[in-house]
C-alpha cells in the first residue's frame, strides 16, 4: 500500500523545512516516493522500520509514525527519551 499523496506532501513540507539529519519513520507502506521527494533534502539518513519496537536504538532527530502502526503511551515514552 502507497503512502497517500497529501500525506506525502506535508511530510515532504516538514521534513524539508525542518534542520534535521536524521529521520526514523515507522510504516509498512511505500514511502520511496517520499524518500525520493526527500534526497535533495540536507537529511543524511532515513530509516524505515515496520515496527515501533524495532526503534529501541534508533537515535534521531524526529520520529514520524504513520496512521498504520499502533501506538501506546508505553511507545511515547519510548520516543520521547530517544529525542532527548
Amino acid at each position: 500500500m502507497k503512502l497517500a499523496k497529501d500525506k506525502e506532501i506535508i511530510l515532504i513540507d516538514i521534513l524539508s523545512n525542518e534542520n534535521l539529519s536524521k529521520v526514523v519513520i515507522a510504516t509498512n507502506k511505500d514511502v520511496s516516493s517520499l524518500i525520493k521527494n526527500l534526497e535533495n533534502s540536507d537529511i543524511e539518513e532515513v530509516s524505515i522500520l515496520p515496527s515501533i519496537s524495532k526503534m529501541v536504538d534508533k537515535h534521531s532527530d524526529i520520529f514520524v509514525v504513520m496512521d498504520d502502526i499502533e501506538i501506546s503511551e508505553v511507545h511515547i515514552g519510548t520516543i520521547k527519551n530517544l529525542i532527548s
